[in-house]
């Protein structure tokens, strides 16, 4: 009896312990994300004022000192845009130039009007090119609160350009013109999904959920190469996504439960063939699921004498750490670029799912 009282005392002094050290990690949490908060919103308050100061490399670097979720806040996005656009002005550094016109790109393609406010105040940058990007973004954008902070610019800027961008701007966005998002150059993406046959890669021993979060960081469109005349862009999240569907769809086949937690069917295309069962929606609300985090690293677009060849490296790791491996596709066809990046792709689904520690890696 006295033993089991030692023991009762014991474990009980570790259990109070335990939920001492949780709590802890709990506040350190909260504290960790309240920075980070804090953070985000004292950039997105300078942010602009610094660029215009010419501070952009201060912007820059307050950016990447972020985690990765706030920095797809497309507030700080827009910032980060227009602080490489200053440098490319400011100093001409092509590394600038290049990633401006990249994230530009995307936040066009986006389509997300919560850009409106921090264009805006670049309406007011002492640039004139500043302006002019600044009205040519609203232009696609298409939010009717930019029309007031048009109206003043194309009416009273002392530079001819950035009036004229601006009136353009308020034409799109009150209607009298149709927004030219469909004039920009198309995105290469996959097209044509090849599937992998059971004798190549066959059914899979496994019975414990697993999903997949597409966490590739690029949010900027991605010049690839020029092929005949004709230039290649990529959105690397956009590829992502592709990756891990046609992922899903061949793990599916060979028996694995697939699953998609809350939060992550937005980030990615979810095959139309997922179907969520009310067993799955416990695993997902008790957290008894394999997590996998799927990076694309790079995509390169080559011109040979006889072919198009396209290369593609995947990073996918255990969300845990315990277990990570890169993958590469590389395919060449002599039709056609999109041949070749349709096979890489399966180059890349293929290698993955017939290795032999990613198959220990999703069952243990």
């Amino acid at each position: 009896m006295k033993l089991l009282s030692i023991s009762v005392i014991f474990f009980g002094v570790i259990g109070i312990a335990a939920v001492g050290i949780g709590a802890e990690k709990a506040v350190v949490s909260q504290e960790a994300q309240d920075d980070s908060t804090a953070s985000v919103n004292a950039l997105i308050q300078q942010g602009s004022a610094l660029i215009a100061e010419g501070n952009y490399k201060r912007v820059l670097d307050m950016i990447t000192a972020l985690p990765v979720k706030e920095k797809n806040n497309i507030q700080v996005r827009t910032l980060e845009c227009f602080a490489n656009l200053k440098g490319w002005l400011s100093t001409k550094d092509p590394v600038c130039k290049t990633d401006w016109w990249g994230l530009r790109m995307k936040l066009i393609y986006r389509g997300d009007t919560g850009v409106t406010p921090v264009l805006v105040t670049f309406l007011e940058d002492g640039d004139p090119y500043m302006r002019k990007y600044a009205a040519d973004l609203l232009s696609y954008i298409g939010d009717e609160r930019a029309l007031d902070a048009l109206q003043a610019v194309k009416e009273n800027d002392d530079n001819s350009g950035v009036r004229r961008y601006a009136r353009q701007a308020y034409k799109h966005i009150s209607g009298d013109l149709t927004p030219m998002v469909s004039d920009l150059p198309p995105l290469t993406t996959p097209q044509a999904q090849i599937p992998v046959t059971m004798e190549v890669a066959g059914p899979i021993a496994q019975s414990n959920p697993i999903s997949f979060d597409n966490s590739t960081q690029e949010f900027k469109i991605i010049f690839l190469t020029t092929l005949n005349y004709t230039k290649y862009y990529a959105d690397f999240q956009a590829w992502g996504d592709i990756i891990i569907a046609q992922l899903e769809d061949e793990l599916q086949k060979r028996g694995v439960k697939v699953v998609t937690p809350a939060g992550t069917a937005a980030n990615r295309v979810v095959s139309a063939k997922e179907k969520v069962s009310k067993t799955q929606e416990k695993e997902i609300a008790t957290g008894s699921y394999y997590s996998f985090n799927v990076s694309v690293q790079d995509i390169k677009l080559i011109q040979g004498s006889w072919a198009t060849r396209c290369i593609i490296s995947v990073l996918i790791e255990r969300a845990n750490g315990q277990w990570s491996n890169t993958y590469e596709g590389n395919n060449a066809s002599p039709a056609s670029a999109a041949r070749a990046i349709d096979g890489a792709v399966y180059r890349v689904v293929e290698a993955t799912i017939k290795d032999s520690s990613f198959r220990d890696a999703i069952s243990h």
